[in-house]
């Protein structure tokens, strides 16, 4: 019996139906699936950009150096996390601008620095540039700042960014290594010029003693007087170099600023000691007179090293016969210890630079005592370790 035509159109019909139904089933799948892939991207950009970040945090901490970005259109400043550990802040710690920024750079870097963004802008050039930076916890640092700028099409400014990189520790053993060629250099020089007087002193008394005792022309108390001026001078050269030594030690940091609290007088008495028979040479009169009872807080051996040499200097100035007076007292609770002489005074010019090394010239005393004032140069420095102030007044 064969199947009524209609019957098999509908069969057909529905068969293509269900085929239609499945096919479109497919494809509804596809773009849904497709869908979920690009609802997943942003996710997966964010993934990766975390991942960036995380990464160039810790390469930035690796090395030392920060990241930043200005944007001008926004007029907005971006700090990487490593940029406020530069300047002791912890990340995201403080709103970033300009003036914030400027605030932190060392008062007399500041105007040279802006000087060179305003040139990073009108030149539109790449900028290298080291500054010196105070930190949240007052740490002085240096830093190297890189940096380049943008412009969009129409020539306005878009963006400057750069790293600044922490060059703290290398700028410190560049520094040390500065002094320690600088403190050798003045170390020579002080040899050189503060060893050599007492020596001269030394031979010359000594060639008196052997010439006269060839001669038996010398008395048994001349004889003696000798001796003890070649016993002072031996002590005072002995002296001399210990000082020198502590000094070196000083400029290297390894001799620690001891202070103690002691008589004055217990010092300029010592001094004065080793210093009269030099004196007495010229007869020149040293008159001191210790007050009752006024101590100072200072380190006893740096305190001993800038009296003798202010003392010397007196001498060795002054003409025969003079007087140097010594004088200690306090002024609005400050020690002032004053030496004061009648000697030949010194230029206007020279007084200026008396304490400093922007000099070398050799002067002449009195008796031709050849000196170059280096003393005072140390004279200098161990004032300044006390926080005090050394001067002369013509």
């Amino acid at each position: 019996m064969k199947t009524p035509l209609p019957y098999l159109e509908l069969k057909e019909s529905i068969f293509i139906l269900k085929k239609k139904n499945k096919d479109l089933k497919s494809t509804v799948n596809t773009h849904f699936k497709n869908d979920e892939k690009r609802l997943d991207r942003p996710t997966q950009a964010a993934n990766k950009t975390e991942k960036y970040l995380k990464n160039l945090n810790e390469a930035e901490q690796l090395v030392n150096y920060g990241t930043w970005e200005f944007d001008a259109t926004k007029n907005a400043i971006w700090w990487s996390d490593q940029m406020y550990r530069i300047f002791d802040f912890s990340p995201q710690e403080i709103e970033v601008t300009y003036e914030s920024w400027m605030a932190n750079i060392f008062q007399e870097d500041r105007e040279s620095v802006d000087l060179a963004c305003q040139k990073l802008i009108s030149s539109k050039a790449p900028l290298n540039i080291e500054y010196r930076v105070f930190t949240k916890l007052g740490n002085l640092k240096f830093v190297k700042v890189k940096c380049n700028v943008h412009f969009d099409k129409d020539g306005n400014l878009f963006k400057l960014y750069g790293v600044v990189i922490d060059i703290t520790a290398a700028k410190e053993y560049e520094l040390l290594l500065e002094k320690s060629s600088s403190t050798k250099s003045k170390l020579m020089s002080i040899l050189a010029h503060d060893l050599r007087a007492p020596f001269n002193k030394i031979i010359g008394f000594s060639g008196i003693l052997v010439d006269n005792i060839k001669e038996a022309s010398l008395s048994i108390a001349e004889s003696e007087k000798y001796l003890n001026i070649l016993h002072k001078s031996s002590q005072q050269t002995l002296d001399l170099v210990d000082n020198l030594l502590n000094w070196v030690r000083f400029q290297s940091t390894e001799i620690t600023f001891k202070p103690t609290l002691f008589p004055v007088s217990e010092v300029i008495k010592e001094v004065l000691g080793l210093e009269i028979l030099f004196a007495g040479a010229k007869k020149i009169t040293l008159n001191y007179t210790a007050p009752e009872k006024l101590d100072v807080y200072a380190d006893k051996n740096m305190l001993k090293i800038v009296i003798r040499n202010l003392v010397s200097n007196a001498i060795k100035f002054t003409n025969y016969g003079g007087k140097i007076s010594i004088d200690s007292f306090l002024r609005k609770g400050e020690l002032v210890i004053k030496v004061k002489d009648n000697g030949v005074g010194i230029e206007p010019q020279r007084a200026k630079n008396i304490f400093t090394n922007s000099t070398n010239a050799t002067t002449f005393g009195t008796q031709n005592e050849e000196g170059t004032g280096k003393g005072l140069v140390i004279c200098k420095e161990l004032i300044d370790r006390h926080q005090g102030r050394i001067y002369v007044k013509r």
